[in-house]
């Protein structure tokens, strides 16, 4: 099922996409599901940026956890 919504878009936007025959709701939920996934990346980052930094400050400091054990 398909959600209608009302966007503005420049005019000359909409003629150039257009005539070179290009879906307008097709090309407007891709870069939806692009920008959607930049920022619920960009969250994930700002969420977690603290333990990730730790833990490098930490395999900096001490090397890897099994690094003993690995064969190369």
């Amino acid at each position: 099922m398909r959600t209608k919504i009302a966007l503005s878009v420049d005019p000359g936007v909409v003629a150039e996409a257009k005539a070179l025959g290009m879906n307008l709701s097709s090309v407007a939920e891709g870069a939806l599901l692009v920008a959607i996934r930049e920022r619920r990346n960009r969250q994930w980052q700002e969420e977690h940026g603290a333990a990730l930094a730790a833990y490098a400050r930490e395999v900096e400091r001490d090397g890897l956890p099994l690094e003993p054990y690995r064969p190369f």
